[in-house]
């Protein structure tokens, strides 16, 4: 299945008046100390350099790993300081090799909470889809808007949480919804009108949607795409209000209306 690889610099710029993207709540989460380290998966040579530029101008140093990960991604690490930002090049590079310690290690210096990445150590597949199945399947009730993960361009959170509804995850990207609102008002009303909606993805994964729903019946649609653009591209989708909602027409549900 084809999951939608969302690129970096829409984690890398600050939002405009009437819309939620780019957005960075790593940097805040950063310089609020909830997070001695940020981590940024490049998809090409542009995508790094929009990172690169983005947190040289906030005063971070980075280190920009010279080999590939394994999937073909550049990695940007950025700290305050030198000291983390060395322990997380080393504990990177480590964590590639299926080091269990050094992937605990790494989580912790990016601010997972504890049980997310215990979770994600039990998988036996670590990659999107198997995470994806992890936290999607058979969870129907709702969860908070702020443990959204489906959708890139509306993630707070940059881990996979233990379950939809983990209260660490949730009060995490609470607090970053905070920060970004004071820095940028009117972001967080922006944001939950897209956010507290259902998430779904078509089999194919060809169709990515977050669904106003009300009674059964979609209300109002957003498609997403991935963008070749700075900003995410998402937009109305006329076609599907009014029909009746069938979760079985879908292989991703995340019902974020909680």
């Amino acid at each position: 299945m084809a999951f939608p690889k969302w690129p970096a610099r829409l984690r890398s710029g600050a939002p405009p008046t009437d819309g939620v993207s780019p957005a960075d709540p790593e940097l805040f989460g950063l310089l609020s100390g909830q997070r001695s380290l940020i981590k940024r998966e490049c998809l090409n040579g542009r995508d790094a350099d929009v990172a690169e530029r983005w947190l040289a101008a906030r005063a971070l140093s980075l280190r920009r790993i010279p080999a590939p990960a394994p999937d073909g991604q550049t990695v940007i690490l950025a700290a305050r300081d030198s000291d983390a930002l060395h322990r997380g090049e080393v504990l990177e590079l480590e964590a590639r090799r299926r080091d269990p310690s050094a992937v605990v290690a790494l989580g912790r210096l990016l601010g997972y909470p504890a049980c997310c990445i215990e979770r994600f150590c039990s998988l036996s597949v670590q990659d999107d889809v198997a995470l994806l199945g992890a936290l999607l399947d058979g969870d129907t009730a709702a969860a908070p808007p702020e443990t959204l993960w489906l959708v890139g361009p509306l993630s707070l959170i940059s881990h996979a949480p233990c379950s939809l509804r983990c209260a660490a995850s949730a009060s995490l990207g609470a607090d970053l919804l905070a920060a970004l609102d004071t820095a940028y008002p009117g972001y967080a009303t922006r944001w939950q009108e897209l956010a507290r909606r259902v998430h779904v993805m078509s089999s194919t994964g060809g169709a990515l949607l977050s669904l106003r729903v009300f009674n059964q019946h979609i209300e109002h649609a957003v498609r997403w795409q991935v963008p070749d653009a700075d900003a995410a591209a998402h937009a109305d989708a006329p076609e599907l209000a009014g029909a009746a909602f069938d979760a079985s027409a879908y292989s991703f549900v995340a019902d974020h209306r909680g």
